[in-house]
């Protein structure tokens, strides 16, 4: 789901890039056992079944392993208000504090440099898939965290 206060974390997924180079051989994908198992609406959408998540990590496993790897890097995203929303109360219980880390928005960095090209971006070009689309960027299947994180940081690449 898309809203921190009625859904939960199911997977997390963060590489690195480093210059230019997306360094997919240390990336990390982590499911979690959220307290509520997933419906079938979000089966559907994510693929994670039951049985996935109720053998995922606890959240305080995943961020003894995020946490880290994230150190002081600037998070991108797609949307990253969504994800934060999500781990920012997460890693407060976990050290007393959100996560400090610069973020960076993908999707605004797209309609900056897009702003000078057009009278106004469409909602519909606010979407990742439209983004890749303008860069010929290969879509790799949305609703998967290690997915939609090489296809963010691919995005990156063009729009930083």
């Amino acid at each position: 789901g898309l809203n921190p206060k009625r859904h939960h974390l199911l997977s997390v997924a963060a590489i690195h890039i480093n210059g230019n180079i997306i360094d997919t051989g240390n990336g990390m994908h982590l499911v979690c056992r959220p307290p509520v198992m997933p419906d079938r609406d979000t089966i559907v959408i994510h693929g994670l079944r039951t049985a996935d998540v109720e053998n995922g990590m606890s959240y305080d496993e995943m961020l003894e392993l995020l946490l880290p790897f994230i150190d002081n890097r600037p998070i991108v995203g797609f949307c990253p208000k969504i994800d934060t929303g999500f781990l920012n109360p997460l890693v407060k219980r976990y050290m007393g504090t959100t996560l400090p880390n610069d973020v960076i928005d993908v999707r605004h960095l797209y309609s900056r440099r897009m702003s000078g090209q057009t009278q106004g971006l469409s909602g519909q070009s606010q979407h990742l898939t439209s983004i890749l689309a303008h860069y010929d960027i290969p879509e790799l299947g949305t609703h998967d965290a290690y997915n939609d994180a090489i296809m963010t940081a691919m995005a990156f690449l063009h729009v930083r």
